[in-house]
């Protein structure tokens, strides 16, 4: 029962595509989105690419550790600017 439900639900497509649904549902409810692909296959990259609100802007490629930290403190940057408001 458990390598079926891995078969049905855990199937690389099948995750690919409940992700892809999921952030064209937060996008269009007002969510920006940003990803980082750190050290990802190709299909990962993608992936993250197309669930972020823009490649320019919310998708970051990092490679290595150092590229990680600058990934996160340009994200830091960009939010801290961020008010709750009610």
């Amino acid at each position: 029962v458990m390598n079926q439900f891995r078969g049905t639900y855990l199937s690389v497509a099948n995750m690919n595509t409940l992700l892809q649904q999921n952030c064209a549902a937060a996008k269009a409810a007002g969510v920006e989105i940003y990803g980082i692909a750190f050290a990802a296959p190709a299909n990962g990259q993608s992936q993250i690419q197309n669930c972020s609100t823009s490649v320019e802007k919310y998708y970051f490629d990092a490679q290595n550790g150092a590229q990680l930290r600058s990934a996160f403190n340009m994200i830091a940057t960009d939010i801290s600017d961020l008010r709750l408001t009610q």
